[in-house]
């Protein structure tokens, strides 16, 4: 009896934060963009394979449709910006801001403050309760214009973040990854090895994308650690082989399921 009616109230509470508990699992952004959002996103591949460009398209992709992101943050060393990157700035119609790996933890603890103080304002019906010059500052600093959306989700790229003492040494992102779901945070991580992921962050991995070029010794080593569980390893080593250039593996960490993309434009 007394399980029974802890289940039903836990059953009741489930139902009525539905929209809470949706806006915050690891789930499809869209059938075409593999990314997903509360999720962490492994891009792996040596120097000019691929790896930033296949990333930069799935925010192209994602510009093109209306969804829960409303901004994109690249933490970079130095402030220093990469070529893909121009080249694609201009073309993806959500905003873009760079942050120096000195001030990243900070700009994300705040980034999660102004959220958390938005979602309070559309969940309390606020919008008109509250002086104009409170609204600008929390719509200023998450880069909106109104408080149309209901959930908000943010694109977080660490380019070239291998051995980067950001996420080898600091345990501020490494809890901030752990939250990953609860602050509703979509991480992308460029790497040029898998052993410069720390483990907590292939612990938490959502998608590994792999691209052509690793020898051997090192293949097997990816494959090891990237969670693949429907291929023995010879089967992904004659696939990976077969892989042209721009094409890349998608590893779904959560299924253990790979994906062969064609790369080529």
């Amino acid at each position: 009896m007394l399980e029974q009616y802890a289940n039903n109230i836990i059953l009741n509470s489930i139902e009525e934060n539905k929209d809470k508990l949706d806006n915050s699992k690891i789930s499809v952004i869209h059938p075409e963009i593999s990314i997903k959002y509360s999720s962490i996103n492994v891009f792996l591949g040596k120097q000019g394979t691929g790896k930033t460009f296949t990333l930069y398209k799935e925010l192209l992709k994602l510009s093109m449709i209306d969804s829960n992101v409303h901004l994109i943050i690249i933490a970079t060393k130095d402030n220093r910006k990469d070529v893909t990157f121009e080249l694609f700035r201009d073309k993806i119609d959500i905003p873009l801001i760079t942050v120096s790996y000195e001030n990243i933890i900070e700009f994300i603890n705040n980034i999660i403050f102004y959220k958390l103080i938005y979602e309070y304002i559309i969940s309390e019906n606020l919008m008109d309760k509250i002086e104009d010059e409170q609204k600008n500052e929390v719509l200023t600093f998450l880069h909106l214009d109104n408080f149309e959306k209901s959930s908000l989700q943010e694109v977080i790229i660490f380019d070239d973040a291998a051995y980067q003492e950001i996420i080898t040494k600091k345990p501020d992102i490494i809890n901030i990854i752990h939250q990953v779901r609860h602050y509703k945070l979509i991480f992308c991580f460029c790497v040029q090895g898998i052993k410069a992921i720390p483990l907590p962050i292939k612990e938490q991995m959502t998608t590994l994308f792999i691209f052509p070029g690793f020898i051997n010794q090192k293949l097997t080593t990816i494959f090891q650690q990237s969670g693949i569980t429907e291929l023995e390893y010879e089967e992904f080593k004659q696939i990976y082989r077969n892989l042209n250039n721009r094409d890349y593996i998608i590893v779904n960490c959560q299924t253990g399921n790979i994906d062969i993309i064609d790369g080529k434009i």
